[in-house]
């Protein structure tokens, strides 16, 4: 997809710090990418306008609901939360796990670009700063010097 332009992307893994040790670390996941799509700045104007989806459990048996929405940054940023019971043997402080899942949309020129970062432990605070470092990084290599995107 690069060498054709049409596209790129990056994904990556890392250990929660701190996780309650009554429940398995499903590893932090951040991707960022972008892709060629000429209608980029009108499916983010709609994405901006769409509702959150509501609150519900899924079947495997965790709650996922909305945080929050908003423009921001020339796209649009949502954040969720996922509760988990935790179910054990032990004798655990915590009755559940909580984890954020964060997604970035926008645009340059032709392209749609998207940043995301799911199964943040207990707070959104570092993935914020990681969408926040990635919007401004993905955008300066998608602009040319002289300051238009790239089409």
């Amino acid at each position: 997809m690069r060498a054709a332009g049409v596209g790129d992307g990056v994904v990556a893994t890392k250990a929660n710090d701190k996780m309650s040790e009554y429940f398995r670390d499903p590893k932090i996941l951040f991707s960022y990418g972008w892709n060629f799509n000429p209608a980029g700045k009108t499916i983010v104007e709609m994405l901006v306008k769409e509702p959150q989806d509501p609150a519900k459990e899924s079947p495997i048996g965790f709650l996922d609901e909305p945080v929050s929405k908003q423009a921001y940054k020339g796209g649009v940023l949502e954040w969720r939360k996922q509760t988990w019971p935790v179910f054990t043997g032990h004798h655990s402080k915590d009755k559940q796990v909580v984890f954020y899942r964060g997604y970035w949309a926008g645009y340059t020129g032709n392209r749609l670009i998207g940043i995301s970062v799911i199964n943040l432990y207990k707070s959104q605070g570092p993935g914020q700063a990681w969408i926040d470092e990635y919007i401004e990084k993905v955008m300066r290599a998608l602009t040319p010097k002289g300051g238009a995107a790239k089409n």
